[in-house]
């Protein structure tokens, strides 16, 4: 029988500061009896002594793997027993790396679509993030420092790869991401083909902050909810939580989460290169004001340098008046591509100009972000290569690229020196 929803996840716990959030997500799913029209199958890359607090879900039983050797990835799948779930054991494969495409497509067509034709498909990636990649699944920036080794990492490139060859043109309905830093432009527009509906932090997120219990048991209420609509209410649910007693208000605080429709990203897209290229011409006479421009919009995180696109617009807005029309059509955008933004109360909102909008991109310089100066030194580590060039990865378009490389240039060759 066909499903309704097939929900696959894709995750990288090998330390125990996210196996620990992991087992206790999985435990919150058992709650969870799913009827026979929607599957939950897991790809869980982990120490394999974690194995019992995984099928336990007791996060009492995590344990460190010192070594940070002894890795392995199972197949999993949720299923009813009475009137709770099980995490049920599909298969083991040791060898099948989250970060390698061919490895996610052989996941894909062989555990998923073969076994769990569905109406819409979910698809959930868990683990870290860091603005061009996901899947870096370090054990801290300190250890990596100090280890002195490349990163893998999965880049959106890769991943637009595994799903195009797995899906064709058949679009995943909804994905969502528990990486931080992930709602960038390049995400969305990387994705755009393989994606109809995007949930991601703009900025840090902590495991546990998603609510898991409320996602999955509106798909048991409602199995025939679209897409579009489940995306909406995922960030509803940070705005109900913020708003009652508990962890969730604390945690929610500083968070910045949104729900994109990557259909208009065709379209933002070929804007941004059009603006791109005319700035990019005009930049030896307007470096100053451009680099003001990025200075009073919202900074979003230092390492890697992020700014708010739609802060960022807000500013080119006033001072670039002959790239009006460009700018212009960009922010006409706005909520068809942001359709939903969680922003917690103690960011800034006050004006257009400095305030979280739901899209982040790359800056030439590091713009000031408010509290957030205790966690700064936590993205040291993302400038040391992994083993894939970030570089363009990361920069969103070729054009923005350009733009980005030349006023980091102009910045290091001291032409601050002459902005007033």
């Amino acid at each position: 029988m066909e499903k309704e929803w097939t929900v696959f996840y894709l995750i990288k716990a090998v330390d125990t500061d996210t196996m620990r959030p992991l087992v206790q997500m999985l435990r919150k799913l058992t709650t969870v009896v799913l009827p026979d029209n929607i599957a939950i199958v897991f790809c869980i890359n982990f120490f394999k002594g974690n194995l019992e607090a995984i099928l336990q879900t007791n996060p009492d039983l995590v344990i460190p793997d010192r070594d940070m050797k002894n890795f392995t990835t199972y197949f999993f799948e949720l299923v009813n027993i009475g009137r709770t779930s099980a995490i049920k054991i599909i298969e083991e494969r040791p060898g099948l790396l989250v970060t390698e495409p061919d490895d996610l497509q052989n996941f894909l067509v062989l555990k998923t679509l073969s076994k769990y034709q569905a109406n819409r498909y979910l698809l959930f990636t868990w683990d870290h993030g860091n603005g061009f990649g996901i899947f870096s699944g370090a054990t801290g920036p300190t250890e990596i420092i100090k280890s002195n080794v490349n990163v893998p990492v999965l880049t959106m490139e890769e991943l637009s790869q595994a799903l195009s060859r797995t899906m064709g043109e058949r679009k995943i309905d909804l994905m969502i991401m528990m990486n931080c830093l992930m709602q960038v432009f390049n995400t969305g527009y990387t994705l755009r083909h393989n994606v109809e509906y995007l949930i991601a932090p703009q900025t840090l997120l902590g495991f546990e902050d998603y609510d898991y219990q409320k996602l999955f048991q509106k798909l048991v209420d409602d199995p025939g909810i679209p897409a579009d609509a489940l995306a909406l209410y995922v960030i509803q649910c940070f705005t109900d939580n913020e708003n009652t007693r508990g962890p969730f208000p604390v945690r929610l605080n500083m968070r910045a989460v949104s729900a994109c429709n990557l259909n208009h990203f065709d379209k933002l897209g070929v804007l941004l290169a059009q603006l791109t290229v005319k700035l990019t011409h005009r930049l030896p006479t307007i470096f100053c004001e451009l680099r003001r421009s990025f200075f009073q919009s919202q900074g979003v995180y230092l390492k890697p340098k992020l700014v708010d696109l739609f802060s960022l617009l807000n500013n080119l807005q006033t001072t670039e008046q002959d790239e009006r029309q460009w700018i212009d059509e960009m922010l006409a955008l706005e909520k068809q591509c942001v359709p939903r933004l969680f922003r917690g109360k103690g960011l800034p909102k006050s004006a257009p100009r400095l305030t979280y909008h739901g899209i982040s991109i790359s800056s030439p310089i590091e713009v000031p972000v408010a509290r957030y100066s205790l966690i700064q030194k936590i993205m040291r580590f993302f400038p040391r290569q992994p083993q894939k060039d970030m570089l363009l990865t990361y920069e969103a378009t070729d054009a923005w690229s350009t733009l980005v490389k030349q006023m980091e240039s102009m910045e290091s060759a001291g032409a601050a020196k002459n902005c007033p």
